[in-house]
Order: structure tokens, then sequence, then C-alpha cells
């Protein structure tokens, strides 16, 4: 079984989430340097372990709201195990035991982010 991260980035005229999602992604491998990540997206980079195209494009071409685009993470991780997290942040300590804490769970998400933790 395989468990990865995934990153969706979608660059807008005020923010190149790629140049973000990089950042997290070596942060991350700095913490857990055989973590699989995958960036989610129609930019290239090799950063990451994986690129892939967002299934159906993006879908807010004309939009600063890219959020609409992450209900493909579901088709394009090519994990059997994801866990998604935003470009935007960084990663501070290893966070790969989200994958046992989070496994009996069929889907979860965290509405009450505990600020000393990177999820």
């Amino acid at each position: 079984m395989t468990k990865g991260f995934v990153i969706v980035a979608e660059n807008t005229a005020s923010t190149n989430y790629v140049d973000c999602a990089e950042a997290l992604a070596l942060s991350m491998k700095h913490y857990m340097p055989d973590c699989n990540i995958t960036l989610i997206s129609n930019n290239d980079s090799d950063v990451f372990d994986s690129v892939v195209e967002l299934p159906y494009g993006d879908l807010a071409s004309d939009s600063d709201w890219k959020l609409i685009n992450d209900w493909q993470v579901y088709e394009a991780s090519p994990y059997d195990v994801t866990i998604k997290i935003e470009a935007d942040m960084v990663c501070t300590s290893d966070i790969g035991y989200y994958f046992d804490l989070l496994q009996d769970m069929d889907s979860y998400r965290d509405w009450e982010t505990d600020r000393k933790s990177v999820v």
C-alpha cells in the first residue's frame, strides 16, 4: 500500500503557489527524507517525487480562488493512502504520524487546527 502527501498548487495573478509548494516539499523532505510528495498542478517542478496534472484542468483559470480544484485530488493522487496539505505552509517537524493517526478513517478534515502542529 502506497502512502503519500499531495499538494494542489495553481498560481494566481498575485501568488506563486507552486513556489510555496516547493518550499513546503523541501521542508517536509528535511524532516521526512523518505516521504512521498506529489504536486498536483498544471505547472511543472523537479522538487517533487511526481507531478500530476489536474485531471479536469484548472476550473478556476480566471479566478484567484483556486480551491475549486481541490476535489480533483481524489482522482489525481497516485497513492492508496493520501494526505492533502495546503501549499502555503512549511513543515517544522515529522508529520508522518498522521498516517497512523488517521488509518481507521475514510475521510478526515481538521476543523480546529492546533497551531502547535503542522497539518
